[in-house]
C-alpha cells in the first residue's frame, strides 16, 4: 500500500508540473471559464485545463497553477508535504492539500474548503481565495454560467497586508502576544477571535480562548476547579502555580500528564479578560516541550517587536463574508456571531458587552413571493410589529418609506423601544432586493449612541451582495407563523381550540403551547373542586409568588370573563439580574369538579394588549366532556 501511495504521489508531482498554462505579462489579466468545462481563456488564449468543480456549500474550485502563473505567480510544489508555495510581488502564500488554513505572508488564514489533489494530479484551491489574494475581482453572468476573473496589472504593488515572516504572532484588539508556533498551523480561529486553534496534527495542539470578565468571576475557585478536574481525569499534577500580586494579572500554570498524554494550561485574569490556553501533546513527541516553551510566551500585550496582528478589526469594524450566499458586510468590532453556520440564510450578530443585552444584526435572505418583493415584505413586517409588540414600550416610524443606499434601494422603518430596566433600543428594519431574493437587514443599538442614526447607516452601506442563481440556492421561504386556523387540543379531560401557528408540547393532562411572544401551559388537576376553593387558592398562590425575589404582583386575584367562562386569574411581574422583564398570568377555573389551569408567560416585548385578547379568545374556547 505504501509504495502504490509513492507511486500516486510522484504522478501527481509530473502532472503538475506538466500542465500547459498561458503566463501573465505586466498588463491586465483576465480568465473566463464555466464550472465543468475543460477550456478556460486567459486573456482570449483557450487552455485546457482540469475541470473546475464545486464543493460543499457552493463553493467554487480552481486549478491553482494555472490560475496563479497566469496572474504572474511563481508555484512551486512539495510532494513530501503535499504544500503548495505561491510568490508574487510582497505575497507569499503556503497551501497544503486537506488543510484548510493557509498561510499568506505568515498570517494563518482559513480557506472555505480544503486544497484537493485531484486522481489526475492536480491542485484545486477555492476561487474566491485565489482572487482575494491577488487582488482580483469575480464576477458571475447568470444566463451563460460563465465566471469571469479580472486581474489589473501590479505595477509591483502589494496586494496583501501584512509582513512576510514575523518572529510573533498577536491580537491588537484582545491585547496578547506570543512566539509564533511556525511549526504549527492555525487551524481555526472564530469571527471575533475570541478562539483560535494551532495544531501540528490531531494529537498534538493547543488552543487560546478569551472570555470577557464576568463580576461572578473568582479566581482561587477556577484555580481549584481546574486542578480537581484534571486529577478527576486521571491525570497526575506535574505543575500546579498561581501568582496573585497583581490584581489585574492573576495567572496560574497547570500541567499534568499520564502515559500517553501531557496536558498544560495557562490562564491570565486582567481587568477586562480571562485569557485561557489549553495545550494537549502526545508524552512519545519530541517537540511537547518545544510547544510549552512557546505556549509558556504568552503575554497580554501586543507592542513587542517583530509581531503579525491576527485581528481583523479596521476602523472599529470586522468584516463578514459568506460566499454561497455571496453576501458581505461590516460588524462592530465587540460582537459576536450568535448564529449557526448550519443555517445558510440567517446571519445574526449580538454585542459582546456584559451591560448590553439589546444590540444586534440581524440579516435575513429570502425569495421573492411572486410579484410580492421588498416593499410588499416591508410592509407587512411593520404592520406585524406595530400589532404584537408591547405598545407601551414602542414607538414606530410614521409608516415604510424608500430610501437609497449605496449600491441598492431599500425600504425601511424605525422604532425606539424604551424598555422599563434595560434601557433604550433604537433599531432599523430594511428591506431590498437582489435578483430573485429579497435580504432584510435588522440593526439594534442599546442607547446612547453618539450619532446612531449614522452609525446604523454605516453599517447598512457597507452592504456587498451579488445576485444569487436561484438554480443553485432554491427557494428560501419566510416563515411568518401566521395561523391559518385552530386545531383542537386535549389536555386532560378538557378541549381548546389553539391557533395552529402554536408547537403543541406534552401529553396526557398537561401540555405546552408556544407562541412568538411566550407560552401557555395548560393543565387539568383533581382539585379544588368548586369555585369558591379556587378563589382561596389563587388568592394562597399569589401570597406565595409574591415572596420570590424581584416578584411583583400586578394584578391581583380577581374574576374575568373570557368569552363565557369565568375565572380566577393574577397577574405577576419578574425582573432579573440583567433588567429582562417577564410576565406571568395564572388563569383557573373548574368545570365538573376539576380544575383547569392556564399559566400564560410573555417577555416584555410580546406583553402586547394584541397578545393577551388572543389568548383570552384560546381561554374561551375551553370545553369539557
Amino acid at each position: 500500500m505504501k509504495n502504490i501511495l509513492k507511486v500516486i504521489t510522484v504522478f501527481a508531482v509530473v502532472m503538475i508540473i506538466c500542465v500547459t498554462t498561458v503566463m501573465a505579462e505586466a498588463g491586465d489579466v483576465e480568465i473566463s471559464f464555466c464550472v465543468g468545462d475543460e477550456t478556460l481563456t486567459i486573456n482570449g488564449t483557450p487552455v485546457t485545463v482540469e475541470k473546475p468543480y464545486v464543493v460543499g456549500e457552493g463553493v467554487t474550485l480552481v486549478p491553482v497553477r494555472v490560475i496563479t502563473e497566469a496572474f504572474g505567480a511563481d508555484v512551486d510544489w512539495d510532494g513530501t508535504t503535499k504544500t503548495v508555495t505561491l510568490t508574487y510581488p510582497d505575497v507569499k502564500v503556503i497551501l497544503q492539500i486537506d488543510n484548510p488554513i493557509a498561510e499568506v505572508n505568515g498570517k494563518a488564514e482559513k480557506l472555505l474548503s480544503a486544497p484537493e489533489l485531484t486522481d489526475t494530479g492536480f491542485t484545486f484551491v477555492p476561487l474566491r481565495f485565489l482572487s482575494e489574494t491577488f487582488g482580483a475581482e469575480v464576477s458571475y453572468d447568470n444566463d451563460t454560467k460563465q465566471i469571469t476573473v479580472t486581474k489589473g496589472a501590479s505595477a509591483n504593488s502589494t496586494t496583501v497586508e501584512g509582513a512576510v515572516s514575523n518572529k510573533n504572532i498577536g491580537d491588537s484588539y484582545y491585547n496578547w502576544s506570543m512566539e509564533n508556533p511556525k511549526d504549527m498551523v492555525m487551524e481555526d480561529r472564530d469571527f471575533d477571535g475570541g478562539v483560535t486553534y494551532f495544531s501540528a496534527d490531531d494529537n498534538n495542539y493547543f488552543n487560546i480562548v478569551i472570555d470577557l470578565l464576568d463580576d461572578e468571576f473568582d479566581f482561587e475557585q477556577f484555580f481549584n476547579n481546574t486542578k480537581a478536574q484534571v486529577t478527576g481525569s486521571g491525570y497526575t499534577l506535574v505543575k500546579a502555580d498561581k501568582n496573585t500580586t497583581n490584581p489585574n494579572a492573576r495567572t496560574m500554570h497547570i500541567q499534568a500528564k499520564d502515559k500517553n498524554e501531557v496536558v498544560n494550561m495557562i490562564a491570565i485574569q486582567t481587568n477586562k479578560y480571562v485569557y485561557r490556553l489549553y495545550g494537549s501533546f502526545e508524552v512519545t513527541n519530541e517537540n511537547k516541550d518545544e510547544y510549552m516553551r512557546i505556549m509558556s510566551t504568552f503575554a497580554c500585550k501586543f507592542n513587542v517587536e517583530d509581531v503579525y496582528d491576527l485581528s481583523n478589526v479596521k476602523d472599529g469594524f470586522r468584516r463578514y463574508e459568506n460566499e454561497k450566499m455571496k453576501i458581505s458586510f461590516d460588524v462592530p468590532e465587540n460582537y459576536f456571531m450568535s448564529s449557526s453556520e448550519d443555517i445558510e440564510n440567517l446571519f445574526e450578530f449580538v454585542s459582546l458587552d456584559k451591560d448590553d443585552y439589546i444590540s444586534e444584526i440581524h440579516l435575513t435572505i429570502y425569495s421573492k413571493d411572486g410579484d410580492n418583493g421588498a416593499e410588499f415584505m416591508a410592509n407587512k413586517d411593520y404592520l406585524h410589529n406595530k400589532t404584537v409588540i408591547n405598545e407601551k414600550i414602542a414607538t414606530y416610524s410614521e409608516g415604510v418609506v424608500s430610501r437609497e443606499y449605496d449600491g441598492f434601494t431599500a425600504y425601511e422603518y424605525n422604532w425606539i423601544f424604551k424598555y422599563e430596566e434595560k434601557g433604550e433600543e433604537y433599531g432599523r428594519d430594511v428591506f431590498f432586493e437582489v435578483g430573485d431574493y429579497v435580504y432584510n437587514i435588522s440593526v439594534s443599538l442599546k442607547l446612547p449612541v453618539e450619532n446612531y442614526e449614522e452609525y446604523v447607516t454605516r453599517i447598512i452601506n457597507s452592504i456587498k451582495a451579488d445576485k444569487l442563481d436561484s438554480s443553485e440556492i432554491g427557494i428560501l421561504i419566510r416563515d411568518d407563523n401566521e395561523a391559518t386556523g385552530k386545531v383542537k387540543s386535549k389536555v386532560g379531560g378538557m378541549t381548546v381550540e389553539i391557533p395552529n401557528n402554536y408547537l403543541e408540547g406534552g401529553d396526557g393532562s398537561q401540555k405546552t403551547y408556544v407562541a412568538d411572544y411566550g407560552i401557555i401551559v395548560a393543565q387539568e388537576l383533581n382539585s379544588p373542586d368548586n369555585f369558591s376553593a379556587l378563589r382561596t387558592e389563587m388568592k394562597n398562590s399569589e401570597k406565595e409568588m409574591e415572596k420570590v425575589d424581584n416578584v411583583t404582583i400586578i394584578v391581583h386575584t380577581a374574576e374575568k370573563k373570557a368569552g363565557d367562562l369565568s375565572y380566577m386569574t393574577f397577574t405577576a411581574r419578574e425582573v432579573d439580574e440583567n433588567g429582562e422583564i417577564s410576565y406571568t398570568q395564572m388563569f383557573a377555573t373548574v368545570k365538573n369538579k376539576h380544575t383547569y389551569l392556564f399559566v400564560v408567560g410573555y417577555g416584555e416585548l410580546g406583553y402586547s394588549e394584541n397578545n393577551r385578547q388572543e389568548v383570552l379568545s384560546i381561554l374561551a374556547t375551553l370545553g369539557t366532556k
